[in-house]
């Protein structure tokens, strides 16, 4: 297909301050076979008003008038409000972005042209900008730091390296993410993570744009700031999938390295003992060692 239906899926959550801003992103898109789904998390706030009324304002858009709205019973996490979009949407591809995220007016038609010109890619991403709520003029650019090799490649990269994805910009074929169970709900409040080393574990390797095409906002009250949740999330990910990887690609150096500060990290509340033996753990960690030199 030459000109594949995308669906935007806008995952929400007490977004009442940013949405409109996201929604109006969408809008503007110069790509416009598109299906728009919004997943709502159980806002208490004013989320879901501000999206009906956008879209009763936007009946005349084509792509926004047959938008889906979809809520939770609970507040459920991250990764689960991504699947009950997922499960809504019908395009051959999905973008999704929260809802107090941006899209470059280009930002679908580029990825599209990329994936048509990458054939059995099913999973790509493409840089960022950062800004503040408070100063939107001040951006600060993030170029993918992930390189362009296979999947073994960027696996080892991310194992060294930790995440290298900025999961705002993840682009997804529909059909493989379906496949491949979708996002791990054991991860409620990390979608990204888990998500790539799925892909990457399995030999799909991600296709790269060097061009940025995500406005991503940075504010306090954002998952990875304000949500006790996510270290935990974080933590789980780590021991679950990037410590057996790298003793699968017998890293050993490396393996030792997570488990180091995967131990430290899980005991950092516990006794004065336990600290002591994090930084004796820590005073043997070579690749902090060989880091610095």
């Amino acid at each position: 297909m030459q000109n594949p239906l995308v669906s935007i899926i806008v995952v929400t959550y007490n977004s009442s301050m940013y949405v409109l801003e996201t929604l109006e992103s969408i809008k503007r898109q110069t790509y416009t076979n598109l299906e728009v789904i919004i997943s709502d998390n159980c806002s208490t706030d004013h989320t879901i008003e501000i999206c009906r009324e956008f879209l009763k304002r936007n009946q005349d858009i084509p792509f926004l008038k047959d938008t889906k709205i979809v809520t939770t019973a609970k507040n459920s996490g991250i990764a689960p409000n991504c699947n009950e979009g997922l499960m809504q949407a019908t395009g051959e591809w999905i973008k999704y972005i929260a809802g107090d995220d941006l899209l470059i007016e280009d930002c679908i038609e580029e990825y599209v042209g990329y994936v048509l010109n990458n054939k059995k890619l099913y999973i790509a991403i493409a840089g960022t900008y950062h800004f503040d709520t408070k100063t939107p003029s001040d951006l600060s650019c993030f170029p993918v730091k992930l390189f362009d090799g296979n999947s073994t490649l960027q696996l080892k990269q991310m194992i060294r390296e930790g995440t290298m994805i900025e999961g705002p910009t993840l682009f997804i074929e529909r059909n493989m993410l379906v496949q491949l169970g979708g996002f791990d709900v054991k991860y409620p409040m990390i979608e990204d993570y888990p998500l790539v080393m799925k892909y990457l574990s399995n030999g799909f390797k991600i296709g790269i744009i060097n061009k940025k095409l995500i406005k991503y906002r940075v504010h306090s009250d954002s998952v990875s700031h304000s949500n006790p949740q996510f270290s935990s999330s974080v933590l789980s990910a780590i021991e679950d999938l990037a410590i057996p990887q790298a003793k699968k690609h017998k890293m050993y150096l490396y393996w030792y390295h997570l488990r180091v500060s995967y131990w430290i990290a899980k005991n950092s509340h516990k006794s004065v003992w336990h600290k002591i033996g994090g930084y004796l753990l820590r005073s043997v960690d070579l690749v902090n060692y060989t880091k610095k030199k």
